[in-house]
């Protein structure tokens, strides 16, 4: 008889390393010692990473290193993703299982209305307060675009991109 082993592999600050688990392993041979892949998927949880995301959002801010970007306001494009491990199940998933797309809007909102010089800091801000509003976030990525910069050349934008994993604590 083949012997049967089941790795999970994490990741941490310090590497990728390997562990066993010995009572899901069991547990996960008597789902399929069942016959049923339907009991199976029913009584075996799985474990993933679930991503909320916010594409395409359009508005206009006041961000740019020259005086008359902070004034009259120019086009930009936002684009954020936050992630959180979660465990798959058949049930239905509640609102507090997930992340809650209107409170990521609205702090993407307030942050892109203020004016500032550098879309880099706009991000940033973004990125804080999605970690103090989202405790069960373990990584984010927010992506802003200004459409049509003014630059000496022609294209379709300019763009920052912030990816950061939280810390758990």
């Amino acid at each position: 008889m083949r012997e049967t082993v089941l790795r999970q592999r994490t990741m941490n600050t310090v590497g990728s390393q390997y562990i066993v688990n010995l009572s899901w392993l069991a547990f996960g041979i008597w789902c399929l010692q069942s016959g049923s892949l339907a009991s199976a998927s029913y009584f075996c949880p799985m474990q993933a990473i679930r991503t909320v995301a916010i594409n395409g959002l359009l508005l206009n801010a006041r961000i740019g290193l020259y005086d008359y970007e902070r004034i009259n306001a120019g086009l930009f494009c936002v684009d954020a993703e936050l992630s959180m491990v979660t465990e798959i199940k058949q049930e239905a998933v509640a609102l507090e299982e997930s992340m809650d797309y209107e409170v990521l809007l609205k702090i993407i909102q307030e942050e892109m209305s203020k004016a500032e010089l550098l879309m880099e800091s706009t991000a940033n801000r973004i990125v804080l307060r999605v970690r103090d509003a989202f405790s069960s976030a373990i990584s984010m990525m927010v992506h802003i675009q200004k459409k049509n910069p003014p630059l000496d050349a022609e294209m379709d934008s300019s763009s920052v991109k912030l990816e950061v994993r939280f810390s758990i604590t």
